[in-house]
């Protein structure tokens, strides 16, 4: 099947390259999000799209968001805690 390629540039100067199947050009979208970034981009490095009604900010993972949330001592403690749990279901408790 015959494919197109496509670049998308953000406002961090980041490409995002999408490929789609052979579509009539009014089909292709004129923005994408930046898979780096997060930020809208555009078809063009020189016409860049507008920030949107949320301003120009990129998109969070849930790390991010955990990170907000917990400090890493909280982390790294959460973590052990989950480490003792399944060393003690696996009859190996205390061990590191």
């Amino acid at each position: 099947m015959p494919r197109l390629r496509i670049s998308y540039w953000c406002t961090q100067g980041h490409e995002t390259p999408v490929v789609f199947s052979l579509l009539p050009v009014d089909q292709i979208p004129e923005q994408w999000d930046c898979v780096r970034c997060g930020r809208a981009a555009g078809r063009t490095a020189n016409d860049l799209p507008l920030p949107t009604a949320f301003g120009d900010q990129p998109f969070k993972s849930h790390l991010d968001y955990v990170k907000e949330r917990r400090s890493v001592a909280e982390g790294e403690q959460l973590l052990e805690e989950a480490l003792e749990r399944l060393r003690h279901r696996r009859g190996r408790p205390g061990r590191r």
